[in-house]
């Protein structure tokens, strides 16, 4: 947990925009790819007002990913398999 507390600091001395460090399990990055975000995270900086909206992840190198985020749910859906798949995402990493 070290590790990602470090690496959440990093990114809010990088970042406007805010930010959160999810750690993965199976179900984020192998089978339903599914990815519940924090609840706190969520009602402070997303709007809870709406089905479903776009959102869009940026990786280090800046190349953007499509994922559907469900306030109901508080998570990522569509897209979000693209995005674990490509960077390879493991059970464990953050």
């Amino acid at each position: 947990m070290e590790r990602a507390e470090i690496f959440q600091s990093e990114l809010e001395q990088k970042s406007e925009h805010p930010s959160c460090v999810k750690s993965m399990v199976r179900s984020h990055v192998y089978s339903c790819f599914w990815l519940g975000l924090p609840n706190k995270f969520c009602e402070s900086h997303l709007s809870m007002n709406c089905k479903k909206w776009d959102m869009v992840l940026v990786n280090e190198k800046g190349v953007e990913y499509d994922t559907i985020y469900l306030p109901e749910r508080t998570g990522l859906s569509g897209g979000w398999k693209a995005f674990a798949l490509d960077h390879k995402l493991d059970d464990g990493d953050a």
